[in-house]
């Protein structure tokens, strides 16, 4: 690193940490999910998802098979590009784009107990319940031990 004329030296912060945060997640081993089912559902490619939440979502997902050994957790969103987050009507303080948030598809009721028991096993505090999926977040900018209903 070259110092600038005053002597100091100009560090890249947001570089730093974007670097750490690929290594992180490069080292990421998920036994239940593969990263692409979390990627942009628009096709862009993108998908930016923050270490700590797959990793509580996976441990959901082997919390909830004890439960319903069958069970399934579809990913139906995970990281969205703001265009596409724009274009489904979700605003911009969603978690999606900042890669801390997930909706997982739900259908039955059996399923739907034993997800939310295992998300909240896995440290979600942050759950929010449709008809058809659960969306789960970790996203540290909002309110925590809340659950909501669509």
């Amino acid at each position: 690193m070259i110092p600038a004329p005053d002597g100091k030296i100009d560090i890249n912060v947001e570089a730093i940490e974007k670097y750490l945060r690929r290594k992180t997640m490069n080292n990421l081993i998920m036994t239940h999910f593969k990263m692409e089912e979390f990627t942009c559902k628009c096709g862009c490619g993108q998908n930016d998802m923050e270490y700590i939440f797959l990793n509580k979502l996976d441990v959901a997902r082997g919390h909830a098979a004890i439960m319903v050994p069958d069970i399934r957790m579809v990913v139906n969103s995970g990281f969205r590009c703001l265009k596409h987050n724009r274009s489904i009507g979700s605003n911009d303080s969603s978690s999606h784009p900042r890669g801390y948030a997930g909706d997982i598809a739900c259908t039955n009721s059996v399923w739907r107990f034993a997800m939310i028991d295992a998300f909240l096993a896995a440290g979600f505090t942050r759950i929010g319940v449709r008809k058809d999926f659960i969306h789960v977040d970790v996203d540290p900018l909002k309110s925590t031990e809340v659950l909501w209903i669509y």
